[in-house]
């Protein structure tokens, strides 16, 4: 029994330090449809033009229906991952 505990102990303490440890980090393609749908629904409300310039991405035009005045590809992050905005009500398509 003492033999089993000890490599169990053993393969733990393996286990903890061969794999990496991953926390999970909000990045930039995770936090921007809520503050994207939020500054296009500010637009909405206000009846004003509004821009979204946060981010490492081309500055977002809403108007005061909140439209986009552009269409436009965003990438994001090492893993390729894109956010297509599409024209007019501005629809947000993840790939």
């Amino acid at each position: 029994m003492a033999e089993m505990l000890l490599v169990v102990l053993a393969i733990s303490i393996l286990f903890v330090l061969c794999i990496p440890f991953h926390a999970y980090e909000e990045d930039a393609y995770d936090t921007f449809p809520q503050s994207y749908l939020l500054k296009q629904s500010s637009a909405i409300v206000t009846a004003t033009t509004k821009i979204l310039d946060e981010y490492d991405t081309p500055v977002i035009t809403f108007n005061a229906r909140g439209n986009v005045q552009k269409a436009m590809t965003l990438y994001f992050g090492k893993k390729n991952k894109t956010i297509v905005v599409e024209l007019g009500g501005g629809r947000l398509v993840f790939r």
